[in-house]
């Protein structure tokens, strides 16, 4: 049975490949992030978006809005963008919330 963070989770991650498809971006949704010890499951990373490695996206819930720790020390790893979203945000299918969301992160263009 599912808890309603899951639920959430769920919901935000099917939002989020919606709007990748939508808006041609790449996303990769659970994303595992592997080190020596465990495996660290990750809300989603975006190759393109952030950095020159991408963007790290972990989700917060209200109304602790509490940051992964250990996420954000992965993204210092990977040298990447690291953000944060409330999982509430992206609960009903909005093309602009994701459409302002990637334009404040920015797409990483090498040139």
């Amino acid at each position: 049975m599912e808890t309603i963070k899951d639920e959430k989770i769920s919901i935000g991650r099917i939002n989020w490949i919606k709007a990748s498809s939508e808006l041609s971006f790449n996303i990769i949704s659970p994303y595992i992030y592997q080190n020596q010890d465990k495996n660290i499951e990750i809300f989603a990373y975006l190759p393109e978006y952030g950095s020159r490695n991408g963007a790290l996206v972990d989700i917060t819930f209200p109304p602790e809005y509490e940051i992964n720790k250990e996420i954000k020390k992965v993204a210092e790893i990977m040298e990447c963008f690291y953000s944060c979203i409330n999982i509430d945000e992206c609960q009903n299918y909005d093309e602009n919330y994701f459409k302002e969301t990637l334009n404040d992160w920015r797409k990483y263009n090498e040139e």
